[in-house]
């Protein structure tokens, strides 16, 4: 089928369609941030090839078999110790076989057990070399993000994880800027959280692909308490009164498959502000590859 679209369509349906058989993706995933702090720079970065196959189940489900491979990470201030554990406590969920809804929600996680016992197998290796606080992290990995189907789901959905292939606004899309969905995440500074309301717009389509551009603002009331809290803890100076969070940039990328209406490529920028001591810029991205350029 050909796709045609001469002019930018004041609105169209975003829906995932797989067709009838099974398409395979080989993405590269790429998770970059900075944060400036009082004048000291902190880096991180984790690259990843994301390996899916797709398949209809029915009109409205798909199966999505998920494997993540050939992970790298580096950070600026990270033990390879620490770096040992994270990649040994995301083994567990290197393998998922999900399905989703027309909508690209999770619908449920079919080898939840699987996960489960290979995260049980990894603590047998980790408790033997860490104590302290990295098996306390494990633990809470465990006893939250395991603790069910829904939050687990929601660790996946984060776009630090894989949200840059689930955090997609399917619905009706038009040229001009609609509000979408609400984001919380905890990416701008270690525990706190933001929620983020996302609007997007339909900037082109044509026979290959289309292509969506988001953009996102706080939602007001968000808890400033948090964030003070977190600049106390790195010692970092801020005026009590006057110092807020401020979102300075918040912007999405997306194109889509013309066809199928699954991800080609995605993007997530941001910037985010506390105060003249502490910045965090974000970099994700997320960019279907040949399989030969894996």
């Amino acid at each position: 089928m050909v796709y045609l679209f001469p002019d930018i369509p004041k609105q169209m349906e975003i829906r995932l369609r797989a067709g009838e058989t099974s398409r395979k993706s080989f993405y590269k995933l790429m998770t970059a941030e900075r944060s400036f702090m009082d004048g000291i720079i902190q880096r991180s970065e984790v690259s990843r090839v994301v390996h899916i196959t797709l398949t209809p189940t029915d009109k409205e489900r798909f199966a999505l078999s998920l494997e993540t491979f050939d992970a790298r990470r580096k950070d600026s201030i990270m033990s390879l110790g620490i770096k040992d554990l994270l990649a040994r406590v995301e083994r567990c969920y290197q393998d998922l076989e999900l399905t989703l809804n027309s909508s690209g929600h999770i619908v449920s996680i079919q080898n939840m057990d699987q996960i489960r016992e290979v995260l049980a197998a990894q603590k047998q290796y980790l408790e033997e070399r860490f104590n302290g606080p990295g098996m306390q992290a494990v633990d809470q990995f465990e006893s939250c993000v395991l603790q069910s189907e829904q939050t687990l789901t929601r660790y996946l959905c984060n776009d630090r994880k894989l949200g840059l292939l689930f955090q997609i606004p399917y619905g009706a899309v038009g040229a001009s800027w609609m509000p979408m969905f609400r984001t919380r995440t905890n990416n701008f500074m270690d525990q706190t959280i933001a929620m983020v309301n996302e609007s997007f717009r339909l900037s082109e389509a044509n026979e290959e692909h289309i292509r969506i551009e988001g953009r996102g603002q706080l939602e007001p009331g968000i808890q400033t308490a948090l964030f003070r809290s977190a600049m106390q803890r790195h010692k970092l100076p801020f005026h009590p009164q006057a110092d807020k969070p401020v979102l300075i940039r918040y912007t999405r990328d997306l194109v889509l498959d013309v066809q199928t209406q699954w991800p080609l490529s995605a993007q997530l920028a941001a910037r985010f502000e506390f105060g003249k001591s502490y910045t965090k810029e974000i970099d994700y991205q997320l960019t279907a590859v040949a399989a030969e350029e894996v």
